[in-house]
């Protein structure tokens, strides 16, 4: 592996079900549920949805009212602009691409690093659909001392083996 290579990640996926046009679905446990078959270390948890008239977001998941109002927001939310795409759902499409498709969310010990009031929303534009299926991807990171130089942050810890070697080409 060179030290430019992505880590390995693992994968998990599941399905929903809409029944609305706009609508919005909490799927913390589902993404909870596909963290605790993958993992039970600490990482990083990536929530996507290759949906392009639908979202993923982090909000308040203890009153489903909060959910209701969002939905009924976002429906409001689209100018009258006379769209060109010829299916009707651009307004589905620019929602979409304002809230966007992914989440990354740290994790501990296979538990999701979420405040108690917040949640998984899944964002339904152009519903109702059906058995949609959404990844979840788990890359396990941490931080080391001192990067390579040239790079910021956190470098994950599957590069770490490599990094010595590197440090010495560099040295040498």
């Amino acid at each position: 592996m060179s030290i430019l290579e992505d880590p390995p990640m693992k994968r998990a996926s599941f399905s929903l079900r809409t029944t609305r046009r706009f609508e919005i679905l909490s799927i913390t446990r589902h993404v909870e549920a596909a963290l605790s078959e993958l993992s039970a270390g600490d990482g990083i948890c990536t929530v996507f949805t290759p949906h392009t008239t639908a979202a993923v977001s982090i909000n308040e998941d203890a009153d489903p009212d909060v959910r209701s109002d969002l939905a009924l927001a976002f429906e409001k939310l689209v100018p009258p602009v006379p769209f060109s795409h010829a299916e009707g759902n651009s307004d589905s499409h620019m929602l979409s691409a304002l809230v966007g498709v992914s989440l990354q969310i740290p994790f501990s010990r296979s538990k999701l690093e979420l405040d108690r009031w917040q949640g998984i929303h899944f964002l339904e534009f152009d519903g109702p659909l059906q058995l949609l299926r959404y990844t979840v991807s788990l890359s396990r990171t941490s931080c080391i001392d001192q990067p390579l130089p040239g790079m910021l942050g956190c470098v994950p810890r599957l590069w770490n083996d490599n990094i010595a070697a590197h440090r010495a080409q560099i040295a040498g």
